[in-house]
């Protein structure tokens, strides 16, 4: 749910106020396909994998489809396939509808609510929910199978934050945004109790941690009763763990915290990671522009 809690930080706010036959066939064969191609399948080893997500940072979002599209033939009930694929073409429609770039445009002032350009696409969104499903069946059968699956509990985790970000940032829906990133987090919170250097956990951590922390005393109260805590500063170093030590989610921590360190009002620290974004991913034109105008900014 990363952007969410920070792109529409007065909505979110007011939330806590007002308070298939094949797939049958796969499940069926799991167990056997566990035994084919390992407990995580080529989640750790698969270098497709980078080479995807590099292309999405990049915004090269046919290619990242296509080698997504790649790796779910090579593992076909491999559940972090089809969240790669649906990670990719949730941030093409962000970018089609321009919400990361207006997000970075609005900077410093929370007054401003960020605004899409053009309308969302039914078949696109259509699309990123069917790849949610799939994954969320793959990963409930591997995880029947052993609770502590790493590849399943990370899929969950990328999914629900998916789903929490496109509720958010394109529906407007902050409630169902709000429940759906409370699931990322814990399902964020059981991959590191599996595997403690899971640093992408702590972007699905970070967030929430950050934002309720730096809610008003009286809105935190009311937060804190619904079950929401948290502190600004811890939220920071998690995601600046994140940003150290993640995979995958290691530019989208960046990305995140661009944002926040923007409205702390540190230019100079929003500014490197931009420069650093730019510098990994010369080829998407947002991070060119928006490294030269925050460079300028922080003279």
């Amino acid at each position: 749910m990363a952007t969410v809690w920070l792109v529409f930080p007065q909505a979110l706010r007011a939330v806590v106020l007002r308070k298939g036959f094949v797939l049958a066939s796969l499940l069926a064969g799991a167990a056997s396909a566990f035994a084919a191609f390992g407990s995580d399948s080529g989640f750790k080893n698969d270098t497709r994998l980078d080479d995807g997500f590099h292309a999405m940072y990049s915004h090269d979002f046919a290619s990242a489809d296509r080698i997504f599209g790649d790796y779910q033939r090579s593992y076909p009930v491999d559940p972090f396939g089809y969240a790669a694929q649906s990670a990719a073409e949730m941030f093409g429609e962000l970018n089609r509808l321009q919400l990361l770039e207006a997000a970075f445009d609005v900077g410093e002032d929370e007054r401003s609510v960020t605004k899409s350009v053009g309308e969302p696409d039914p078949q696109v969104r259509q699309k990123i929910f069917d790849l949610a499903a799939r994954t969320e069946q793959l990963s409930e059968a591997r995880l029947r199978g052993d609770p502590k699956d790493e590849t399943a509990l990370y899929s969950m985790m990328l999914v629900k934050g998916l789903q929490a970000d496109y509720n958010a940032l394109v529906e407007h829906h902050y409630w169902s945004s709000l429940r759906l990133g409370s699931q990322g987090e814990s399902w964020a919170r059981k991959l590191l109790k599996v595997d403690p250097e899971a640093s992408d956990a702590y972007l699905f951590i970070g967030i929430p941690e950050y934002v309720v922390g730096t809610l008003p005393a009286p809105v935190r109260w009311l937060a804190s009763l619904a079950g929401f805590r948290g502190h600004r500063g811890v939220g920071i170093e998690d995601l600046e763990r994140t940003t150290r030590q993640g995979h995958y989610l290691k530019s989208y921590a960046k990305i995140v915290l661009v944002l926040i360190y923007l409205r702390e009002q540190n230019r100079p620290m929003a500014a490197k990671l931009m420069d650093e974004l730019h510098a990994e991913y010369p080829a998407n034109p947002m991070f060119a522009k928006q490294a030269k105008r925050l460079r300028a900014a922080a003279r």
